[in-house]
């Protein structure tokens, strides 16, 4: 179904032309009433496309626990699921596997593709507090300009509250297994970026700096150079977003994470409006403990910067805020939101 199929089923939309490029964080009216409507009857749902250049290649790691390769195999053959998706055993989880697509590029038939095979997990297996949903995105999207690699980083390391709690997906809180597969970078990114740009850095000795480790939360060891520049293979990881069996979160998880490496080769990069985000911040180092708590007004400035259109903006918005809430660290598990009009509530952390 295209999201523009059903826009006037929506309040927002009679608050916010879904179509328009608005400045939301100077939003004429009340915010207060952006987060009123954005709490009340506006889902996400799947689009047929997303507005992204064809040439950007895309591939997701769905991992899941308890569920065994033969069983995933076994529901994939009798349901006719391509043998491009692979299935493995992913040795980070207690009792599942991994599920890697082919190389995808945004279309109607693979998100389809992606949204039967979220279906076909869900009766036989567990999104719990170890499962992540990797993405990569072919690395030539920043090209070979070390000014674009270097505005990513530095975006990065401003923003990375705000884009872990959007990475969280439908839930309130990270995963139990980020601090040690997906550490957060904000810090080690901005002095990378302090040091690379004195240097006056050359591609080669930034992709170098930033392939420290594949366990960050965005993984860099898959970039290599040679003579000929990028090889079409080579991708950027972002390891931070949790597990999920719902495709419109895989779908805007795409899209974010996309929109921000545009935005960072592109020639609108606002390096006075990052910079003094960084300045205001500075006194307080971000790290894990501070990402779930909900800041609209970096949200919306970030919103603003990376997205041409209200739309991609209200999906973010939408992912970031959640219900709301804040997690409470004295609870079990971090809370399920509600992001779809249909709920996924065998998958779920408590298990």
């Amino acid at each position: 179904m295209n999201t523009m199929d059903n826009l006037d089923e929506a309040p927002i939309f009679k608050f916010i032309n879904p179509s328009s490029n608005d400045k939301l964080l100077k939003l004429a009216g009340s915010k207060e009433e952006l987060l009123r409507l954005l709490n009340h009857n506006f889902y996400l749902q799947l689009k047929n496309n997303l507005n992204l250049d064809k040439n950007i290649s895309l591939g997701l790691e769905i991992e899941v626990e308890h569920s065994g390769i033969i069983q995933v195999k076994k529901q994939f053959c009798d349901n006719d699921v391509s043998d491009a998706w692979q299935v493995i055993h992913d040795w980070t989880l207690k009792d599942g596997v991994e599920i890697k697509s082919p190389i995808l590029v945004s279309s109607e038939k693979n998100w389809q593709d992606l949204k039967r095979v979220c279906e076909l997990l869900e009766p036989i297996s567990l999104i719990d507090q170890r499962c992540g949903g990797h993405i990569h995105i072919g690395a030539h999207i920043l090209k070979d300009n070390p000014e674009a690699w270097l505005n990513f980083i530095k975006l990065w390391s401003v923003y990375e509250n705000i884009i872990f709690r959007f990475s969280y997906g439908d839930w309130l809180s990270a995963r139990k297994s980020l601090l040690k597969y997906a550490k957060p970078m904000s810090i080690y990114f901005w002095s990378d970026y302090l040091k690379l740009k004195k240097e006056n850095a050359s591609l080669e000795q930034i992709i170098s700096r930033l392939s420290r480790s594949k366990y960050q939360s965005v993984n860099f060891c898959n970039v290599k150079l040679d003579s000929a520049g990028l090889s079409l293979k080579n991708t950027i990881e972002f390891r931070c977003p949790n597990g999920t069996l719902i495709p419109e979160v895989w779908q805007n998880n795409v899209n974010f994470f996309s929109s921000i490496l545009n935005y960072c080769q592109s020639s609108s990069f606002d390096d006075d409006i990052v910079s003094k985000r960084y300045e205001d911040n500075k006194s307080n180092h971000l790290n894990l403990k501070t990402y779930d708590v909900i800041n609209l007004e970096q949200a919306l400035e970030l919103s603003d910067m990376i997205f041409n259109v209200n739309l991609d903006k209200l999906y973010f918005l939408k992912q970031y805020l959640k219900s709301l809430e804040i997690y409470q660290k004295s609870k079990d598990v971090p809370k399920l939101c509600v992001l779809t009009k249909v709920t996924k509530s065998k998958n779920n952390m408590t298990h």
